[in-house]
Parts: C-alpha cells; sequence; structure tokens
C-alpha cells in the first residue's frame, strides 16, 4: 500500500505536457528529387526491311477457242518460245469450208439475179420493188458470205506477241467447244516483282521508290539486283489488310520465270518517329511507361508503346508527342506526382 501511495504522488507532482499544436510542431523540410529529362522530338527515321516477292508476269494472253470443232494441230508445249503471228492451234474446218463454197455461189448467183433485173427495170419492163428485193438478198448472202470467211479464219489461232507458252491445256484430238481455254502466253519481257505490303508499310512508300531484290532459286546468280517501285494497287485486301505493290527491275536476269520467290529491300520508307534514351523507359506487369514533367515541377507517368531499339535510343510509337519532356535519370524514387528538381546537363 505505501509503495502504490508513493507512486501516485511522483506522477502528481510531474509538470503537465504542452499540447501540440501547429504552432508547436515543426514540419521537416522536403527532400528534393533530383532528375534529368529530355525534350521529345520528331525524327525523320528511315527503315530498310526485307519483304517476300514473287515474279509474275504483267503481260498474259490466255487463247480460247472461237469456234468448235477438233484439234487437228497443236505443236507448242510450256516454256517454247513463240514468234508473234506463229500458228498455235487449228481446228478441223472442212464443214466450215463446205458452208463458205456454198455460200459463195449463192452469192454470185445473187449478184447475177440483181444484173438481169435491173437491166429489165432500167426498160421499165418490171416494178421497181423487184430490183429492191434482189438487192436486199445480195446484201443478204455478202454478209453472210464474210461471216463464214471469219468464222473460218477463227478456226485457227496465232501468236499475238513474241513470248513464251505457259500453259497448255488441249492436245490433238481433242474436241473442244466455242470459248474454251487452250493455251497460255507469257511476255518474258512483262515480268514484275508482286508484293502484299502491310497497309502501314504502303503509306510510307511512293512510286519511284527504289528497290533491291535478291532471288533464292540456283538458276539465279546470288547477286543484288535494282529495281523501283512502278505501281501501288489502290485497294487493300479485306482478309489481311495488305496491298499489292509491283516492282520492275532495271534489268531482268536470265533463267528469270514467272513465279519465282525473291526477297525485295525497300531503301525510301521514310517516317516521323519519336524516340527517347533508353533510361527513360519503364516497364512493369501493366504496360510500358515513362515520367512526363509537368508545369508544376511534378511528373506523372504516361503509358507508352515502344518500337524499335537501337543501343541508346527507343522509338516510342504512342503515347508521347513532340514537345513533352521526359525523365531519363533520377527514376529510382519516382512516383506519380512526385515534386522534382531539374538538373541541367
Amino acid at each position: 500500500m505505501l509503495v502504490y501511495l508513493t507512486v501516485f504522488l511522483l506522477a502528481a507532482c510531474q509538470p503537465a505536457s504542452e499540447p501540440v499544436t501547429a504552432k508547436t510542431q515543426k514540419k521537416k523540410p522536403e527532400s528534393s528529387h533530383a532528375v534529368y529529362v529530355t525534350q521529345v522530338k520528331p525524327l525523320l527515321k528511315s527503315e530498310q526491311r526485307i519483304y517476300s516477292g514473287r515474279l509474275q508476269a504483267r503481260h498474259i494472253r490466255r487463247i480460247f477457242s472461237l469456234e468448235a470443232g477438233e484439234i487437228i494441230y497443236l505443236d507448242v508445249f510450256e516454256g517454247d518460245s513463240v514468234a508473234k503471228g506463229q500458228l498455235l492451234i487449228e481446228l478441223d474446218s472442212r464443214r466450215l469450208q463446205a458452208e463458205l463454197d456454198k455460200l459463195t455461189a449463192k452469192l454470185q448467183q445473187a449478184k447475177r439475179d440483181t444484173r438481169k433485173l435491173r437491166d429489165l427495170a432500167n426498160k421499165k419492163l418490171i416494178a421497181t420493188d423487184k430490183l429492191q428485193q434482189a438487192q436486199t438478198q445480195q446484201r443478204i448472202a455478202a454478209a453472210e458470205h464474210r461471216l463464214l470467211q471469219i468464222r473460218l479464219q477463227d478456226s485457227q489461232r496465232h501468236a499475238p506477241f513474241a513470248g513464251l507458252v505457259s500453259q497448255r491445256l488441249v492436245e490433238p484430238g481433242d474436241v473442244v467447244k466455242a470459248n474454251q481455254h487452250l493455251l497460255s502466253l507469257i511476255a518474258p519481257k512483262s515480268l514484275r516483282i508482286v508484293l502484299a505490303l502491310p497497309e502501314l508499310v504502303l503509306s510510307q512508300i511512293a512510286l519511284g521508290d527504289a528497290a533491291e531484290v535478291q532471288f533464292n532459286t540456283r538458276t539465279i546468280r546470288a547477286e543484288t539486283l535494282q529495281g523501283k517501285i512502278q505501281r501501288i494497287h489502290p485497294t487493300l485486301n479485306q482478309d489481311n489488310q495488305r496491298g499489292t505493290v509491283e516492282i520492275i527491275l532495271d534489268k531482268l536476269p536470265q533463267n528469270a520465270r514467272s513465279g519465282q520467290s525473291c526477297e525485295v529491300r525497300l531503301l525510301n520508307q521514310q517516317q516521323l518517329a519519336i524516340s527517347i534514351p533508353q533510361t527513360a523507359l519503364r516497364r512493369d506487369e501493366q504496360s510500358e511507361y515513362v515520367f512526363v514533367l509537368q508545369t508544376d515541377q511534378s511528373v506523372s507517368r504516361q503509358n507508352v508503346s515502344s518500337g524499335w531499339q537501337g543501343l541508346q535510343q527507343v522509338e516510342i510509337r504512342e503515347g508521347l508527342k513532340a514537345g513533352q519532356q521526359v525523365v531519363y535519370q533520377g527514376l529510382p524514387g519516382l512516383e506519380e506526382g512526385k515534386k522534382v528538381t531539374v538538373v541541367q546537363p
């Protein structure tokens, strides 16, 4: 009992502590977070990417039958060279020739009848309508005669230009219908390279842009060939959003054939790009991001999407724009809204 009384008296004798107020509490000065920043500037980026292409003939002629009949002549095969005007296919035309002989005789008789009736009409011995009927019959016979001559000519098919046979779809002795596909020809000098490029790449190229080409075949020497973009097709493939580009070579290599594959390097792809120091780009489980300096000397997190990476720089494809300032040194401990002091390098 004596011990508890002593402790109580000692506690009562202690002076009362002063209450904590705004005046008595002293704020600790905030430590300044020093950072280095760089301004985002757009740069003209030139890319040289490799794409797969294929040789195709621009000038292709499909030879169709214009008449029905049996093939009695066909002496060219795939890969054969043909001269302009060379006979390619001939159909049995004996029936057509017989009909033409018949119409020739009919036309000659119509001419004789017309002359005879004209003499009688001039002597006023017959009515003029008789002569007019004879003249009409003569014109009909002449038209039928010309039509049969055309059909007889169509029983033969000739090469429309000097080229190579790429397809042979029938054989001698076959009986074909009218408008049936028989042969195909290509003009070797019309060979060009066809590429299917993404929509983004199409926006970065133009007609006349240079290209380098290498073929993946033993028949063509492994050398780099020069070419240029000749044509950019105006529509995209709806399935893959790619567009067709045609490239012509300055000089076609020997043994070049339609369908051969190649690699094409487009040389003049240029676009405005934004790049920042590698050290400025941060990553976490959510996304890539940078810290952007605000006007009140605080920093804010900005999510970005990166592209190509160099030794010291990295391309930013989305999330930044020219004129912004990003932190590239002093990043440890940096967080959203933190005040910083910019150090001049």
